[in-house]
């Protein structure tokens, strides 16, 4: 009877253990809407981790580089819909160089960083069969928010900074190509179904792009 009791009891904690931890990780299911053939679609949502996407400037030629340090062209770094400019002005008077004759050298490094935060993944998928037992993943996205901060890591006889810092974009709202373009989505599981494939759009593949100009 005690062994049978105690059997029970442990029943009961993994069943309730199961359904508390089901809940806490579990994403809940959402429909979405069905493919030009009527297959339906459904999704769930989670959370990506927090980190950094570091990006450098391509290096520039030194015809670019004249123009500038003569303040023709700036560092323009594009962060999704929004664009800054880092023009030489501002990095020389960060720098301290108040002489027009002590100018940054060729060679000096630019940088970005994209700290991802907020960021959530959507994944869709149809079901294969009719009781919802077997389900193939065929589109995944993503959203959130970040803060973008740019680097230069300045090369010149006079200059004694090693690196000036500046966190310019906040909680800059992110949405990998094509987010809410519903029939555009609902066409490619389609697709993806029919052709046993997966699409998959990251926002680290889209964040950040830096060029002069």
């Amino acid at each position: 009877m005690k062994k049978r009791l105690g059997i029970f009891v442990v029943l009961i904690a993994v069943l309730v253990f199961g359904i508390s931890a089901q809940g806490a990780f579990a994403s809940k299911e959402h429909y979405f809407g069905k493919t030009p053939r009527g297959q339906k679609i459904y999704y769930t949502v989670k959370s990506v981790k927090k980190h950094t996407i570091r990006k450098y400037a391509s290096k520039p030629s030194k015809s670019d580089w004249k123009k500038y340090v003569k303040g023709v062209v700036d560092v323009s770094i594009s962060f999704f819909d929004k664009k800054v400019g880092i023009p030489y002005s501002v990095v020389s008077a960060a720098l301290g160089l108040k002489n027009d004759k002590v100018k940054i050298n060729y060679g000096t490094r630019f940088f970005s960083d994209a700290q991802m935060h907020s960021i959530k993944e959507r994944t869709f998928y149809i079901y294969e069969d009719k009781k919802h037992t077997k389900k193939r993943v065929v589109y995944k996205d993503q959203y959130g928010t970040g803060d973008l901060l740019y680097y230069v890591d300045p090369v010149g006889k006079h200059v004694h900074i090693t690196r000036i810092k500046k966190k310019c974009k906040y909680d800059v709202k992110m949405k990998t190509r094509c987010f809410s373009n519903n029939s555009y989505i609902k066409k490619r599981c389609g697709i993806n179904y029919n052709h046993r494939s997966k699409e998959v759009w990251n926002l680290d593949d889209q964040v950040l792009f830096q060029t002069f100009k």
